[in-house]
C-alpha cells in the first residue's frame, strides 16, 4: 500500500466533509483568532489582547462584567457569541481563567451553548464553589423559566485562579458532559429539554474572566442572520 501523509489525509478529509454538504472545523483552529466572528454583549466590557509571555496567543477577556439580567428570568450579564455557525453536536476545548481573587467566592466563567435568542439558551457555570442552585452548574433557560440539570447536584468546584482546560460535549439528544483538566470521567452531566441547533459562546454571570484557545470539533450549519 502507497505511503500516504498526514496532511495529504487531512485535506481528503476535509474535501469529503464538503462534499457530504458541511465544513468541519480542524482541531487545530482557534475561534478567537478572529475577533470580527464576534458578537460581544454588552461591547465594552470585553477586549482581545495576548496571553502573558504569549504574543500569538488570542485571548478574549471579561474585563467590566455587568449585573445580571433578572427579567424575565435571571441569566447571563455578559456574553460573547460566535457568530458564523450554529451546532446542534460538537466537543468544545477551550481555556478558562478566573480574573478574581481566591477569597471571593461564587466567581464564575461560563460556556454557551444551544443559543437562539437572549432568553433560549443553556450555560455552563464553572465555579469555585458549589451549591447546586446556581454556582457550578449546568442552566438551561428557556423563556421566563430556567432550571438546573447537572449531575450531580453539586459538582466539585474546580475554577482556580489559574489556566483550568476545558471540554464539553454534547449532542442532538441533549446531553452535555463537562471535564475539567485531568477529568477521565465528566464532572458534570446534563440534559437539555428541547435540544436545538445553536450558537455557542462564552460569558460571566458577574465575575472577570479570560477565555483562550478556543477550538470546537464537529460539523456546523451556517448560522441565521
Amino acid at each position: 500500500m502507497p505511503f500516504v501523509s498526514p496532511s495529504r489525509i487531512a485535506c481528503l478529509a476535509a474535501v469529503t466533509l464538503l462534499l457530504l454538504g458541511g465544513i468541519a472545523h480542524a482541531d487545530d483552529t482557534d475561534l478567537l483568532a478572529n475577533p470580527n466572528d464576534w458578537r460581544l454583549e454588552p461591547a465594552d466590557s470585553w477586549r482581545w489582547s495576548p496571553s502573558a509571555g504569549d504574543a500569538a496567543r488570542d485571548v478574549l477577556t471579561l474585563h467590566r462584567p455587568g449585573p445580571p439580567k433578572t427579567e424575565p428570568v435571571r441569566r447571563l450579564a455578559s456574553i460573547a457569541l460566535y457568530e458564523p455557525a450554529v451546532w446542534s453536536q460538537a466537543t468544545i476545548n477551550l481555556e478558562i481563567k478566573s480574573l478574581e481573587p481566591a477569597t471571593r467566592k461564587g466567581a464564575d466563567a461560563c460556556i454557551v451553548l444551544g443559543y437562539r435568542d437572549d432568553t433560549h439558551y443553556t450555560y455552563i457555570h464553572l465555579s469555585n464553589d458549589a451549591d447546586g442552585r446556581t454556582h457550578n452548574v449546568i442552566m438551561q433557560v428557556q423563556g421566563d423559566t430556567r432550571r438546573t440539570i447537572q449531575v450531580p447536584a453539586r459538582p466539585e468546584p474546580r475554577l482556580g485562579t489559574g489556566w483550568e482546560r476545558v471540554r464539553v460535549t454534547f449532542d442532538d439528544t441533549g446531553r452535555i458532559a463537562v471535564y475539567v483538566n485531568d477529568l477521565d470521567t465528566p464532572l458534570m452531566t446534563g440534559q437539555q429539554a428541547d435540544p436545538l441547533p445553536g450558537r455557542i459562546g462564552v460569558g460571566s454571570f458577574n465575575d472577570r474572566a479570560a477565555f483562550a484557545g478556543l477550538r470546537v470539533e464537529g460539523r456546523p450549519m451556517d448560522a441565521q442572520p
